[in-house]
């Protein structure tokens, strides 16, 4: 049997980089996600899909609430940082300079500019979660960057 060829073009699909971040009862994470697409105009809202077994989906869901921020093309250092599988009681912002840490989740002072979004619902695929959420606020941080924007060589992977 032949297997299908569309890896290639589904990879081909633009997308952002986001670094997606939570907080919830002192506790705080973060991860480089590139499923993101807005949803809807009124209200403003986005959709994000999460991989399951990722903390960050467990501090959303108990809080209600993060930041979405949007990484500057070449900021390599926010890439390679998030992209790590962060542990629940691990030390996440150490080493990355914060604007600061919102009721909705830390703001990456590196950042083009973040969303605060609250948590309006859910899908849940077979091995990620879409979330969807009202936007309730946000800035631009720098307006002379441009954001990242992601083509995958394949798009059955990262």
């Amino acid at each position: 049997m032949l297997k299908p060829n569309f890896e290639k073009p589904l990879g081909k699909i633009v997308s952002g980089l986001y670094v997606l971040t939570a907080q919830h009862e002192g506790k705080l994470t973060g991860t480089l996600t590139s499923f993101v697409i807005q949803t809807g105009f009124d209200p403003p809202t986005v959709g994000i899909s999460l991989n399951k077994d990722r903390y960050i989906y467990e501090l959303v869901k108990k809080s209600g609430r993060s930041v979405l921020n949007i990484v500057g093309e070449n900021q390599v250092n926010l890439l390679k940082h998030f992209s790590k599988r962060f542990q629940p009681d691990e030390e996440v912002f150490s080493d990355v300079k914060l604007k600061k840490i919102s009721e909705y989740g830390p703001v990456l002072d590196s950042s083009v500019g973040y969303l605060e979004l609250e948590l309006m619902g859910e899908f849940q695929l077979n091995d990620h979660i879409f979330v969807f959420s009202k936007i309730t606020g946000g800035e631009e941080l720098n307006d002379e960057m441009k954001p990242w924007v992601h083509i995958r060589k394949n798009g059955m992977h990262y």
